[in-house]
This record gives C-alpha cells, sequence and structure tokens, in this order.
C-alpha cells in the first residue's frame, strides 16, 4: 500500500472512532476508482462507483440550481444515511451511518476529514503520484 493510501486509510478509520453510529467509509477518485476504504457488509469496489455517480450528478444539479460548487449530498434511507462529500479537486468521501447518527457531528467531523483527504489526494495527484 502506498503512503497515501495508508495515510488515507487511518484517516477513514479514525472517523469511526470519532462519531458513533458510522458504520463505515470510503475514498474513491472522482472517476470512480477506490483508493482505500474502511466498510463491512458493502462491495468496496461498487460503492466507490456508486460515489463518483453521486458527485458528479449532484455537481451538475448544484451548477444547475445556481448554487456553486458541489460540497455534499446526503441519502437518508430506512436504516441510516449514505453521505458524500467532495474531497479536494480528485477525490470524494462516502460514509455510512445508521439512523441513530448524530448529524451535526458526522458533519463537523466528515467534513474536515473530507479537507484533509482531500490535500493529501490532491497533492499526490499533482506531484504525478497517481493510483495506477
Amino acid at each position: 500500500m502506498d503512503d497515501v493510501e495508508h495515510e488515507v486509510l487511518t484517516e477513514i478509520r479514525g472517523l469511526r472512532d470519532r462519531v458513533r453510529h458510522v458504520s463505515g467509509s470510503l475514498v474513491s477518485r472522482a472517476d470512480g476508482l477506490l483508493i482505500a476504504h474502511d466498510t463491512h457488509g458493502v462491495q468496496p469496489e461498487g460503492m466507490a462507483a456508486l460515489s463518483a455517480t453521486t458527485l458528479g450528478l449532484s455537481e451538475r444539479i448544484a451548477i444547475e440550481a445556481g448554487h456553486g460548487r458541489f460540497q455534499e449530498a446526503l441519502v437518508r434511507g430506512a436504516y441510516g444515511y449514505v453521505v458524500t462529500y467532495s474531497a479536494g479537486t480528485y477525490a470524494v468521501l462516502t460514509v455510512l451511518a445508521a439512523a441513530e447518527t448524530n448529524l451535526g457531528r458526522l458533519h463537523l467531523e466528515a467534513r474536515a476529514l473530507a479537507d484533509r483527504i482531500g490535500h493529501l489526494v490532491d497533492v499526490a495527484e499533482g506531484s504525478g503520484g497517481g493510483w495506477l
């Protein structure tokens, strides 16, 4: 595992410790390639592709609505949440959480996490240290 992947994995694992009822998270590139995941019970590559699709669609909606650059999207299901955050230029952070999750706390922690991860991935991509 390369250094950036390891740093991203360490960051997303920490989210589970800081926010109760977070069941997992993953980081993927905007093109759908998985970078790192801390998930159980979901297929991470498939979720990475869906996260990229959510990112693309949400970016388009935000622009069409005149609300500026996409920042985050929340999906609420019967048993919990899937929240997708823009993470820099090249990545997207997706967090899976149970219905009992404190959304304010989740957003506070995950937004800061997305900023840190975005910086890590942007630096790696900008230096030619891509993922494949």
